[in-house]
């Protein structure tokens, strides 16, 4: 049986929904949640291939790359539809939730200008936010088992529910009309497999661990 090591940060962003994979599929690996310091002692030792997180290992080898990863896990596990018609219709969902997260970040953790992240956000909400969320809203919408394809979980659903609850902590009152995207991410942290985890998890905020980085690069720029 193959072994798993999985790196990254301790806080929410896409590569969260890797964790939820293994938690869902009742696959044993190491959860190795590191800080800034951590991964720049990494990054200076060469143990990432193109210098970023996640890196995932198994059985000698480095996996690199979030969304390959993420691909790489669900099929393994089986949680990418079955059929290319699935997969489609995955590939729909997942890629309209990391949309959403490619839009918002700006706004969440990396602008520091006050003035110009109050504008990316206004940008966010008045524009990206009524483009994407209704099409996830209106496939939800459509389904008779509250998933996003078919009668069972698939990682289209973890990549969506990843999405929403990163923003249910910097926007809430944004989602207050999305009935279906909150039900559906009620639906996934009741999830028997999954609730201890969400519950229990220690987290940092996102903007912490990028200021660090920062930080360290200056530092590194100075020497």
């Amino acid at each position: 049986m193959p072994s798993y090591k999985y790196t990254y940060f301790t806080f929410k962003s896409r590569p969260e929904v890797n964790r939820l994979l293994f938690l869902l599929a009742g696959v044993e690996y190491e959860n190795n949640c590191i800080d800034h310091n951590q991964y720049w002692a990494m990054r200076s030792d060469g143990k990432l291939p193109l210098l970023q997180l996640p890196i995932l290992e198994t059985d000698g080898r480095i996996i690199i790359q979030s969304r390959a990863i993420q691909r790489y896990l669900a099929k393994k596990f089986g949680f990418y539809g079955n059929g290319v018609e699935d997969e489609l219709l995955i590939d729909e969902a997942v890629e309209t939730a990391e949309e959403i997260l490619d839009y918002a970040l700006p706004w969440i953790y990396r602008e520091l200008d006050e003035k110009k992240n109050a504008e990316i956000k206004k940008e966010y909400w008045d524009y990206h936010g009524p483009r994407l969320l209704p099409f996830l809203e209106k496939r939800l919408e459509g389904s008779t088992s509250g998933f996003f394809v078919g009668d069972s979980l698939t990682v289209a659903d973890l990549s969506v529910f990843n999405a929403i609850d990163i923003l249910s902590d910097c926007a809430p009152e944004e989602l207050t009309s999305y009935k279906k995207l909150l039900e559906h991410k009620a639906k996934i942290e009741t999830n028997p497999k999954l609730t201890k985890y969400i519950g229990e998890r220690q987290l940092v905020p996102i903007r912490q661990t990028f200021l660090g980085i920062i930080a360290l690069k200056e530092k590194e720029k100075s020497k």
